[in-house]
């Protein structure tokens, strides 16, 4: 779940992606690079690219590749001037089978307070949390948004997976989709689910395979 930033918005070159005025840790090609760590895993792992599920999307990166593989795309993220550049850019780049669900992901369904800040260049970590302010979002759990199917989930959700997970567990079991998430809680959780760590994808995400697959 991405930080909430201002509403400032700019058109980067000629590339064409819509991201906000004064994200100081915007860089194209290193976002573009960063956020394909989904392709590996798909490309090997998943049979069925029927439905994925992207939870957590910052500008759109990922489901643009997303969408051009899988029938449908579900994605999840707070509502907030990044989640409005994300749905910009998946107009102007036609993925028309990318469905967004303006709220999060979590362990219930409820009204939550997230952190919130105006200013761009402030990003939220555990030594600068006086600096935001709370924000009402609501957050839902996977398990009730009655997706269906579902044949890959990717969780990039700022420390929240396990969360995530805990609100997940039914669609887990019933599915065993290919799951890359970041190794911030969640893997504890996907092991109880009878779920293997198969191998790092980049520095902070990893891929895991229910039992049934490897």
């Amino acid at each position: 779940m991405q930080t909430p930033y201002n509403k400032k918005m700019h058109t980067v070159d000629k590339y064409g992606w819509t991201i906000l005025e004064g994200d100081t840790g915007y860089s194209l090609p290193e976002s573009v690079r960063t956020s394909m760590v989904a392709q590996g895993p798909v490309e090997k792992y998943v049979q069925e690219k029927k439905v994925a599920v992207e939870i957590g999307v910052y500008y759109g990166f990922t489901t643009r590749w997303l969408s051009g593989i899988f029938d449908v795309v579900h994605t999840f993220d707070l509502k907030n001037a990044v989640l409005e550049c994300f749905e910009i850019n998946m107009k102007n780049f036609k993925c028309n089978n990318v469905i967004s669900h303006g709220h999060g992901l979590g362990s219930e369904n409820a009204v939550v307070d997230y952190p919130y800040s105006e200013d761009t260049s402030t990003y939220m970590n555990l030594g600068n949390m006086e600096r935001f302010t709370p924000k009402k979002q609501q957050i839902k759990k996977l398990d009730d948004c009655n997706i269906g199917s579902i044949d890959f989930i990717m969780i990039d959700t700022e420390g929240y997976g396990a969360n995530v997970v805990k609100g997940a567990t039914k669609t887990i079991l019933d599915n065993k989709p290919v799951i890359v998430c970041k190794t911030d809680g969640a893997p504890a959780l996907l092991n109880n689910l009878g779920y293997s760590f198969i191998q790092q994808v980049s520095k902070n995400d990893a891929l895991y395979l229910h039992k049934d697959q490897v």
